[in-house]
């Protein structure tokens, strides 16, 4: 498992570098990835693993956008970028959160699952914090079966402190997150789209921020 030190260490350094050069390596179409989580006027957004930021300018009026990252480097990005929503920051750990159970309508995590020590605990977390019913738009490379070289694909990958390949509904096992819609992210792409629900009883325990 990767430990958070590490992780954080490598997001100061590609923090440095991320608007200008991973993200046109990466580059997707952030606003069609918006539109998957059809925001209404007054819905309050988490976005796990916020980063630098680059989903912000992408989001409608109307809504409020709480922006969650552990990396206090690529936050201070982010608070740099404009957006027509309400933006809320926020430097925290994604696998505990203090936010009210039953908070947030919908949720976007973009590449961020696959850099978690503990992703699994992350979906159980944020399922407390989201409306019954709520939609989580995840974003990432999943492993979706056995490939030629994974393994050493993978090691590679962790070195560089961009995580691994994790089946999606592995990930929902033991949530209330329920898969209900998948695509590929572009026509050559090998990420996915992945729309869950939460579907769970609705609690009235809370946690105050």
């Amino acid at each position: 498992m990767v430990s958070s030190h590490y992780i954080q260490a490598r997001y100061r350094f590609w923090s440095t570098i991320y608007d200008s050069i991973i993200d046109k390596i990466f580059h997707f179409d952030r606003s069609k990835v918006i539109r998957n989580l059809d925001i209404k006027k007054g819905d309050k957004i988490l976005e796990v693993g916020v980063g630098t930021g680059l989903n912000l300018r992408h989001y409608p009026p109307g809504c409020t956008v709480y922006g969650i990252d552990f990396s206090n480097s690529m936050l201070q990005k982010a608070r740099k970028k404009k957006s027509s929503a309400k933006i809320i920051l926020h430097n925290c750990d994604a696998k505990d959160l203090k936010f009210e159970t039953n908070f947030f309508d919908k949720v976007l995590a973009t590449y961020v699952l696959r850099v978690a020590p503990n992703p699994f605990k992350i979906m159980s977390e944020v399922s407390r914090v989201s409306k019954n019913g709520a939609s989580f738009v995840i974003v990432d490379k999943f492993k979706e079966g056995n490939y030629f070289l994974h393994n050493t694909i993978q090691k590679i990958s962790l070195f560089l402190g961009w995580g691994k390949d994790y089946n999606h509904k592995k990930l929902c096992k033991g949530t209330a997150w329920q898969s209900v819609h998948k695509e590929k992210l572009h026509s050559i792409s090998a990420s996915r789209i992945v729309i869950l629900q939460n579907k769970k009883k609705v609690s009235h325990s809370k946690k105050s921020y």
